[in-house]
């Protein structure tokens, strides 16, 4: 259902969508998690990562690191 602007009832908006592939990127996340933190600030922002089969503990870094994150 959508309201008279257009956007749908009772979903949630953002002001910001941050998508970001991974592979392997264990060594990487944490200077990322604190740049992305310092960056996005208060704003309403969602962070997704997309993790193409790593075989290190990226997943597992970003879990941690970014427990609001959603993970692909």
């Amino acid at each position: 259902m959508t309201d008279a602007t257009g956007a749908v009832s009772g979903a949630a908006v953002f002001e910001l969508a941050v998508i970001c592939v991974t592979h392997n990127s264990a060594a990487q996340i944490p200077d990322f998690a604190a740049g992305l933190t310092r960056g996005l600030g208060r704003s309403t922002s969602v962070v997704v990562f997309v993790d193409s089969g790593s075989s290190d503990t990226t997943v597992d870094v970003i879990r941690v690191m970014l427990p609001d994150a959603q993970l692909l």
